[in-house]
């Protein structure tokens, strides 16, 4: 109790014109404390003050605080308010931090100096430089001869996809892929004379070392750092070929290539060179906080080289066709806001790894990490997109049977390429989670909710490849079948062909009922009632179209059955004309007329078909009571044997003229009737021409035709 009476006169009085933000720490009352307290006490002047001070707090009341709402514990809103706290203090202590760091350079800068200048600091500093530069120099010197050395072999890989010159059209993800090899071979070129730099710059940082302790590993650190960003460098320049635009594995332009390289030069010299000296500071025993100062400021000027790029590229990324869209106003409010929405990512980035350096956070895996699942990302992208295109390309160049197959499979091609970038959007995503710390892979563990929507989705993308492989695979051998049959049997050729619409129909409807069914059992809808249901209103239907359900069973026994065909002339209900269009639930005849009867097979009970096979032409004969009728039945015979060698008629007819005699006897004619057994186009056409014939004989010979 009087201890801390005592603090809080000390306190009252030293700071009262200015109250501390928080209260300072309990601290034992030493005599010294107590002596100042008795002379305060005593004071008359002091105590006055004091006192005063004391009346004041005491008559001071707090401001009343206006209504405000509670927010729970675990609300959004809560869980929101925080994280702008949170992320507001994070601005400050970055911002804090930053400051604090520029105002001591100054001061690191006569730190140096004094170095520079005390002979002892001077040898030692200038023994580890001789040595350094001793490795750098022998890592040069390897990495030089080995790029010697590999220099032709690089030319001729080099030569294999053209020579530097003006781009040629855009390259598809078949001609990128047909790339792929030469830049994967030219990249370890590349790489072989970067490995032969950091071997011998780490070898000879070890040997030259002796008994200095700072050599070898600021030496390491720098060939380290040297070595990746070359690294780094190759992949980049093989990657977007700025002096070789046939060798390009990305989208772009010439100046686009070499303006990409030149950035990707800058950042990644700032975070590599960056991070290394924050590594040679903590080598040099220097404090903590001078390690995470230097990360600090890279990571600023990281951000400012960021932000520059961006505002660089604002007026080039509004008009590439990933933005720009004709007519379309939100492809304006992108074109116009992107940069914005760019820069305060990357001040988010920014402030999330700011933040994470007190944590021991190192930004350099994250920025090469980033680096690399991107280019990985790229690959993959080349190597499946063009894997489908050449898929695609690869049938009509086998003949007509694969052209067919390419045609459908074309069909597919849009569809699959969004869910393959799809798919490698997602998981690029998943990987830069985890780069950046995030741990993605646990919302995949076994009984969460990222487990269960994967493996759905995996389910139901396993059941829409197996059906559309079933329906390609029926159309397949249908059409292949359907062709086969084209020459041989054009008949049953016609049959499959009209039942065709219908079984791919019922086989469609079977699989998209099974897919869906797949698909809502995967996301936890019991579909019993659903199919219990399904049998129900099927129930329904059928005793609610007997008829409909009539004409397709009747349709489908005829067309199995071979009754009809298109172009045959048949009689069906009543009613007679050419089959010019046949449905499971319909026929459509075309009468002499010209007039369409549509006839539904439910009113069908009998079809005669005259064109099947064969044909009679039959004929009848009236003459009168008193003609000779020896003579009458010579002079038909003679017709027939006439048409029998007449080479047009000749093809139509199956056999002679067959003369069954007399067919009817009356007071005024006598009926003589016959047939000819003709092919089913040569049955009218034959007799028609007997007939005319007939009038023509009758009439030389005198013979009357009965009235």
């Amino acid at each position: 109790m009087i201890r801390s009476l005592l603090l809080a006169l000390i306190a009252f009085v030293v700071l009262a014109p200015a109250a501390p933000a928080q209260p300072p720490a309990a601290a034992p009352v030493t005599p010294a404390d107590a002596q100042r307290t008795l002379d305060i006490l005593q004071d008359p002047k002091q105590r006055d003050q004091l006192i005063a001070n004391l009346k004041a707090i005491a008559a001071a009341q707090p401001k009343p605080a206006g209504p405000q709402a509670a927010l729970a514990p675990d609300s959004l809103g809560a869980q929101l308010l925080g994280r702008v706290t949170q992320w507001t203090g994070q601005v400050s202590v970055a911002a804090a931090e930053t400051v604090t760091v520029a105002a001591e350079l100054p001061g690191f800068g006569r730190r140096l100096i004094n170095a520079a200048l005390d002979p002892v600091q001077r040898a030692a500093a200038t023994d580890t430089a001789w040595r350094i530069a001793a490795a750098l120099l022998a890592a040069i010197g390897a990495g030089l001869l080995a790029r010697r050395a590999l220099r032709r072999a690089a030319a001729r890989l080099a030569a294999l996809r053209g020579a530097p010159g003006p781009a040629d059209a855009p390259p598809d993800t078949w001609e990128l892929l047909r790339r792929l090899p030469n830049a994967a071979a030219l990249l370890l070129l590349a790489l072989v004379p970067t490995a032969a730099f950091a071997a011998v710059g780490d070898l000879v940082a070890g040997l030259v070392a002796g008994g200095n302790g700072l050599a070898a590993p600021i030496g390491v650190e720098l060939v380290n750092a040297y070595a990746m960003f070359r690294i780094v460098m190759s992949v980049g320049a093989v990657m977007a070929a700025p002096e070789a635009p046939r060798r390009r594995l990305v989208p772009f332009g010439d100046a686009a290539a070499a303006a990409a390289v030149e950035w990707l030069g800058r950042i990644a010299g700032t975070a590599i060179f960056g991070s290394a000296l924050a590594g040679i500071v903590t080598i040099l025993g220097l404090p903590r906080d001078g390690h995470d100062a230097v990360l600090r400021l890279t990571l600023l000027v990281l951000a400012a080289l960021a932000v520059i790029l961006v505002w660089n590229c604002r007026h080039a990324a509004a008009g590439s066709r990933w933005v720009a869209r004709p007519g379309a106003a939100w492809s304006l409010w992108i074109a116009e806001t992107w940069p914005y929405f760019a820069v305060a990512a990357i001040v988010v980035v920014w402030l999330i790894l700011t933040g994470g350096i007190d944590a021991g956070l190192d930004p350099l895996p994250v920025l090469i990490g980033t680096f690399a699942v991107l280019v990985a990302a790229r690959i993959v992208a080349v190597v499946v997109l063009g894997l489908m295109q050449r898929a695609v390309r690869f049938a009509p160049e086998r003949g007509s049977e694969d052209a067919e197959a390419a045609v459908r499979l074309a069909a597919y091609q849009r569809a699959g390429r969004r869910l393959v970038v799809a798919a490698i959007a997602v998981g690029t995503a998943i990987a830069l989670l985890h780069v950046w710390g995030v741990d993605a892979a646990a919302w995949f563990a076994p009984n969460t909710f990222g487990r269960h929507l994967a493996s759905a989705l995996a389910t139901i993308a396993v059941a829409v490849a197996a059906a559309i492989a079933i329906w390609e695979a029926a159309t397949a051998v249908l059409d292949r079948h359907i062709a086969g049959l084209a020459d041989a049997d054009a008949a049953r050729a016609a049959r499959l062909r009209t039942l065709l619409p219908l079984l791919r129909t019922a086989l469609l409807t079977t699989i998209v009922l099974i897919v869906a069914l797949t698909g809502l059992s995967e996301i936890g809808v019991n579909i019993a009632p659903l199919l219990a249901g399904a049998g129900i209103v099927g129930i329904a239907v059928g005793f609610g179209s007997q008829t409909l359900v009539h004409d397709v069973i009747t349709g489908m026994l005829v067309l199995l059955e071979n009754a009809v065909q298109i172009g045959d002339t048949v009689t069906a209900a009543g009613l007679t004309g050419t089959v010019e269009e046949l449905t499971v639930r319909t026929l459509r005849l075309r009468a002499g007329d010209g007039a369409l009867h549509i006839v539904p097979f439910s009113a069908v009970g009998t079809i005669t078909n005259t064109s099947r096979g064969f044909g009679n032409a039959a004929f009848s004969v009236s003459v009168r009571p008193d003609e000779d009728l020896e003579r009458v039945g010579e002079a038909l015979t003679g017709i027939g044997a006439e048409l029998r060698e007449d080479p047009a008629f000749a093809p139509l007819m199956l056999g002679n003229l067959q003369l069954w005699g007399i067919d009817g006897v009356s007071g005024k004619a006598i009926t003589f009737a016959g047939q000819i057994q003709c092919t089913v186009a040569g049955r009218l056409p034959v007799q028609r021409e007997f007939y005319r014939r007939v009038i023509e004989r009758f009439r030389g010979l005198g013979i009357a035709l009965a009235d």
